[in-house]
């Protein structure tokens, strides 16, 4: 019963991290911009595993390091999703509406 406790504490304490996580993420996206804020995030998330395969056996930091890069593979996902309308536009479909008045950017 106490294992069961313990468990249940600790994957808590993950589901709080890893929100924490992606809302520092949203939170630097917010302010900088996507392009911007993912070159940091991509080069943090690259040090961190540098740091994680110089030191395998430290779980901590391996856990530290899923949290940050599922998150930011999360955020990409999403920018991904929310711009889809705006990557099926090619130059050609942009002039077509510039012809109608419309403006696609």
């Amino acid at each position: 019963m106490q294992a069961n406790r313990a468990m249940v504490s600790q994957q808590s304490n993950t589901t709080a991290q890893e929100r924490e996580v992606a809302s520092i993420i949203d939170g630097l996206i917010t302010q900088r911009g996507y392009h911007s804020a993912m070159v940091v995030l991509l080069s943090a998330v690259r040090k961190l595993a540098d740091v994680s395969s110089a030191d395998p056996l430290n779980h901590s930091r391996q856990r530290e390091l899923r949290f940050w890069a599922r998150a930011v593979k999360a955020a990409i996902e999403r920018h991904t999703f929310e711009n889809t309308f705006e990557l099926r536009i090619s130059e050609a479909d942009a002039i077509r509406a510039r012809g109608m008045g419309l403006r696609l950017d």
